[in-house]
């Protein structure tokens, strides 16, 4: 989940089901559970085309495009050991489903532009409790992600620069490795 948009949810999506198809080697699915199409063009891109069908595999990962319970299901039925799911920045769109997750990450941006949706979003997700949630920052300073904590509360880890998702750096590597302890 992302506080707004354009927070990196969908490329730290992409990373990680990258990360656990090919190191750990999971059996892995990322379900795009948002209207962006990210994943039709990312499948355009990869395939050389895009389809009808919902689901296209790069790498060992399964990716479903425009998913929703019925894919999540199938997912869970053919014994997908990680499924991941994208769901955007629409949190009260999809609040239910993503505190059904067993992680629930958020992206958040302290971005100068960005820092007023981040407020926002803490202020949206406010009565749920958040023991359980994990957040993360991939773009802004240092010193917003300390006032962010100070102010907020939330303790926000900082994700390290990644240019490509399908990449998995040292530095990636050495990040990643906590997602897998589940």
């Amino acid at each position: 989940m992302g506080s707004g948009r354009c927070t990196g949810v969908t490329h730290f999506a992409v990373l990680l089901a990258n990360y656990l198809a090919g190191v750990p080697g999971r059996r892995t699915a990322l379900l795009e559970w948002n209207r962006h199409g990210d994943l039709a063009r990312m499948e355009a891109v990869c395939m050389g085309k895009q389809s009808d069908r919902k689901e296209f595999s790069v790498l060992d990962v399964l990716y479903v495009k425009n998913a929703g319970m019925e894919e999540l299901v199938s997912c869970m039925n053919r014994r997908y050991e990680r499924i991941i799911i994208d769901f955007g920045d629409s949190f009260c769109e999809n609040r239910t489903e993503f505190l059904r997750c067993d992680r629930k990450i958020v992206l958040l941006s302290f971005s100068e532009w960005q820092m007023e949706r981040c407020l926002e979003f803490a202020a949206e997700a406010a009565c749920e409790p958040k023991k359980s949630w994990e957040f993360y920052a991939v773009f802004g300073s240092e010193e917003s992600r300390m006032e962010v904590r100070k102010k907020l509360g939330l303790p926000v880890q900082r994700v390290p620069f990644s240019a490509d998702a399908y990449t998995i750096t040292r530095e990636i590597l050495k990040f990643m490795r906590h997602f897998d302890d589940v």
